[in-house]
């Protein structure tokens, strides 16, 4: 009897420790770069870990490090024009929340597409706004890089894409 209840206390608090998120999973993409993980330290590897010895996720911030193999100034400065661009970003996603949310309410009421046309021209015009932003961010990280560097930066584009958009405008990112 005691062997039955000591396996289902172990089966209980494993079960309770796999329900932790895992560090990295959410918030501020671009924090955490080069610092120390979000939660449970470094294994006897050294390797990120997260909640329940889980590995933690790299930030696109720290993606884009790794894949262009930025050195510590490199990084610093990445941070820096990724704080500026997201500033600079964040009134435009704002305005895409908004817009979304305008064009779902014209749907569900009826409107007519005549009605609905000028809110998706004003929901694309910002959504390039915001392509845009990201764009002129990679440009300034990429005249900070070595030619080396410089030739693996179209590898770190992709991470650039959508960077600044927040988790809950809509990608099906449940629980996140």
């Amino acid at each position: 009897m005691l062997l039955r209840c000591l396996l289902a206390a172990m089966l209980a608090a494993t079960l309770a420790t796999a329900q932790r998120p895992i560090g990295g999973m959410g918030g501020d993409e671009t924090s955490t770069m080069g610092g120390r993980p979000a939660r449970g330290g470094q294994n006897s590897a050294g390797n990120d870990r997260g909640a329940g010895g889980m590995t933690r996720r790299p930030s696109r911030a720290e993606q884009i490090a790794d894949r262009l193999k930025l050195n510590k100034d490199q990084k610093a400065d990445l941070q820096t024009v990724l704080s500026a661009a997201r500033e600079e970003a964040l009134p435009v996603m704002q305005e895409l929340l908004k817009g979304r949310n305008l064009m779902a309410q014209a749907m569900v009421a009826g409107k007519s597409q005549e009605a609905i046309d000028p809110l998706l021209k004003t929901y694309v015009a910002l959504s390039a706004e915001l392509s845009a932003i990201e764009t002129r961010a990679f440009a300034k990280l990429c005249a900070r890089l070595k030619p080396n560097q410089l030739a693996r930066a179209g590898q770190a584009f992709d991470l650039m894409a959508s960077m600044f958009e927040q988790p809950d405008m809509g990608r099906g990112r449940g629980g996140r």
